[in-house]
């Protein structure tokens, strides 16, 4: 899958030669030795697809067998505000360990990837991943349907249960922890930023009491995830939205592939799906079947430790689902979104975070 040298790393689509793409996709499996790349033909995968790397669809010309038409090239953001971001988070090196480690627990709902590469010293970043232009791309402005949550929610299930028990384990030492200080401190940081921008911003679709619990939930965050990492532990996706998920268009597809493994972190597992419920899923269909999903999901769990009740899922739910709102206020006050289509997923997100903060009594698991 990963080559074992590779001479340079592409930061941009311009770095990207036909001979190179034939010796690392020899190398990696995906073309055969015979088989030569010819010529590429790359396209953007549309506005406001990518904010934390830059992503380019690579049309390929081959000569004899094993043909691959197309690829994904993932590199660092070209913007400098959100490229800052993401290294001050590790995003790019979490990613390149994630498919080098991880991968393999979520079977075929990860993307084949015949390169993964970062150079801590240069901050430099390439993947090159199967294209999934056939599948169906989930949208977060629109929202994830109740099947799509359900896929969701069973295949990330696969990294919670091969991950389980990640805290404390030594396989799992170099992942970033929700108390450490790369989220306490960084993230923190983040939200102490961010908020006030923020709440002036997207005013218009948020409950004026979070405004108003500004001091409260900023000055709250050391125990907040200080409670995070309370009870059962596992390497959860980090980024679990709409965005992120592929789903199944024709017979010969799998039926849901994850993308974006760019925030994995050892925490409560019921985060992601607290992401994912409460910031990709309209109000009324989450107010509906949260509590339902909720259940079925620790059902899954309890493969792992058969005494994880569905009560305590519930409750870690709540409190992962307030943490994950540090993430929408960084992301809304402090990352340029470019684009029309990355305000109006992060104005859905806003309006859907507040909702579910108002509708769960969340206010009040602040210290």
């Amino acid at each position: 899958m990963f080559p074992g040298a590779i001479d340079r790393i592409p930061t941009t689509v311009e770095d990207l030669d036909p001979a190179w793409l034939t010796r690392i996709l020899r190398q990696s499996g995906a073309l055969g030795v015979d088989a030569e790349v010819t010529g590429l033909v790359p396209t953007s995968l549309g506005v406001g697809v990518g904010m934390m790397s830059g992503l380019v669809r690579l049309g390929l010309r081959t000569d004899g067998p094993g043909d691959r038409p197309s690829l994904v090239f993932k590199f660092a953001s070209p913007s400098e505000t959100n490229r800052a971001v993401a290294e001050g988070f590790r995003m790019y090196e979490r990613e390149v360990r994630f498919f080098s480690e991880v991968a393999h627990t979520l079977g075929d709902a990860a993307p084949a990837c015949y390169l993964a590469v970062h150079d801590p010293v240069t901050g430099a970043f390439a993947l090159l991943l199967e294209d999934l232009g056939d599948y169906r791309a989930g949208d977060q402005a629109s929202g994830c349907s109740l099947a799509d949550v359900e896929r969701a929610v069973e295949r990330v299930a696969r990294l919670h249960l091969g991950t389980w028990g990640a805290r404390g384990n030594p396989a799992y030492a170099a992942w970033p922890t929700c108390d450490g200080p790369l989220y306490v401190q960084g993230l923190g940081a983040g939200v102490a930023a961010g908020f006030d921008t923020a709440m002036a911003a997207f005013d218009h679709v948020l409950a004026p009491e979070i405004a108003k619990a500004g001091d409260r939930f900023r000055s709250g965050i050391p125990v907040l995830h200080a409670q995070m990492a309370e009870g059962p532990q596992a390497l959860a996706h980090g980024d679990l939205r709409a965005d992120n998920l592929m789903f199944a268009t024709a017979e010969h597809h799998r039926p849901l592939v994850m993308l974006d493994f760019q925030a994995p972190i050892v925490t409560k597992p019921v985060h992601d799906l607290a992401y994912l419920l409460t910031q990709s899923v309209d109000v009324t269909l989450r107010q509906a079947e949260e509590r339902r999903v909720l259940q079925e999901y620790a059902a899954m769990l309890r493969q792992a430790d058969p005494g994880y009740s569905d009560e305590q899922c519930w409750q870690d739910y709540r409190l992962a689902a307030l943490h994950c709102f540090e993430y929408a206020v960084v992301v809304a006050g402090t990352l340029d979104p470019s684009n029309d289509r990355g305000r109006a997923w992060i104005s859905a997100m806003m309006e859907r975070s507040s909702a579910a903060i108002m509708d769960l009594g969340l206010l009040a698991l602040l210290p």
